[in-house]
């Protein structure tokens, strides 16, 4: 057993060694700073530790084996975590990053409780890693990063984080929900043994499901509450023509998907547009789902996991949130043009990248191109 643990404790050792100097060594922009320096320490801290194994081995006593093979897996774990997970985003750094990380960095800037929080830019499908003690890594696709259109999506992923920082209170809201969801799915009448059981099994979980799904509205919340009308462009134009299942899923796809059906979001999404201000934005983005419904030869069907009763309670629980989260709301002078570019937010910038694009696309590359840089220049 000794010499399995010192054979593993060297690897780890030679292996902390090598990330530390891949993490060293990548260039990285100012905005990456705080991250690295995050990520520094906890490799030197998993370094630390092996170092200590493998002194305690040094005295062979095989009362200590346990231990030491406890604080090995431990330690593998974590330096397992890091490699994989938090190590990328510095190594990978590049010089188009700085767009979507100047974003981040005013989003997080914005908000009391994420204000010098570390955070990272990686490749993948819009996602985030938000742990509550590590910082936060950020997932988009590739060409998405160094463009302004999809952007606005980056909020949706930032709620994911708020959430994490208010989950008490936000669990216990989204537990308010799961009842109404309970109560309103309950049946009216008792059924044989078989049909009772498999009902009872659909509401269990249909209830269970809405957790995540609740997540999901809220940060759907969160983004149009930061970003306004971008938010809603950049959300419907990027699932509008993805694929039948952004309208239509049937049910038992919908009980293992961690996201409710697209439809469905754009509704919430339409309703929080009007009770922002956004009557106009929420009529021109609704009517497109619709035709586009139409075209396809689908109608609204979510097979018993939405009950139009709902609607009410979801909207109530979604202020709830929101008024405990305290994202920062977007301007209206950020939604309209800007009269001096000096004053000019993120927010304003990715709005008006969207009223260029759908008024002139061809000419939007070089709008875009010039915009980025001036952009860059002042943060």
């Amino acid at each position: 057993m000794h010499d399995l643990l010192r054979l593993s404790n060297e690897d780890l050792l030679h292996q902390i060694g090598k990330l530390q100097t891949l993490i060293g060594a990548a260039p990285i922009p100012k905005e990456l700073g705080a991250y690295r320096s995050h990520i520094e320490q906890v490799c030197e801290g998993l370094r630390h530790l092996v170092r200590r194994n493998l002194k305690d081995l040094e005295h062979n006593n095989p009362d200590t084996f346990v231990n030491i093979l406890n604080q090995t897996q431990r330690v593998t774990y974590l330096f397992e975590l890091v490699n994989c997970r938090f190590a990328g985003p510095i190594i990978r750094s590049q010089h188009g990053d700085q767009l979507g990380l100047a974003v981040l960095r005013w989003l997080h800037d914005e908000h009391p409780k994420t204000a010098g929080r570390p955070f990272a830019l990686s490749d993948g499908g819009f996602a985030i890693y938000p742990p509550e003690e590590w910082p936060s890594v950020y997932f988009l696709p590739s060409s998405r990063q160094q463009t302004l259109q999809y952007l606005p999506l980056l909020f949706h992923e930032f709620g994911h984080l708020l959430y994490v920082l208010h989950k008490p209170e936000m669990d216990d809201l989204v537990a308010e929900f799961q009842v109404i969801v309970s109560d309103t799915l309950a049946p009216m009448t008792v059924r044989g043994r078989v049909g009772s059981e498999r009902q009872d099994q659909f509401r269990k979980q249909t209830v269970l499901v809405w957790y995540e799904w609740a997540q999901e509205f809220f940060c759907d919340a969160v983004g149009i509450e930061i970003g306004g009308p971008c938010f809603l462009r950049a959300f419907t134009s990027y699932f509008r023509v993805r694929s039948l299942d952004q309208f239509y899923t049937p049910r038992a796809e919908q009980l293992k998907s961690h996201h409710p059906v697209t439809w469905l979001r754009i509704r919430m999404l339409v309703d929080r547009a009007r009770k922002l201000g956004l009557s106009t934005e929420s009529e021109e983005v609704g009517r497109p789902w619709q035709e586009t419904a139409n075209v396809l030869k689908v109608r609204e069907d979510y097979e018993g996991t939405w009950s139009e009763s709902f609607f009410v309670f979801l909207r109530k629980m979604l202020d709830d949130m929101v008024e405990e989260a305290q994202p920062r709301r977007f301007r209206p002078e950020e939604a309209s043009p800007p009269a001096d570019t000096r004053t000019r937010t993120p927010i304003s910038l990715l709005n008006e990248a969207w009223r260029v694009f759908e008024e002139s696309p061809p000419g939007f590359k070089p709008w875009e191109k010039s915009a980025v840089a001036s952009f860059l220049e002042e943060v």
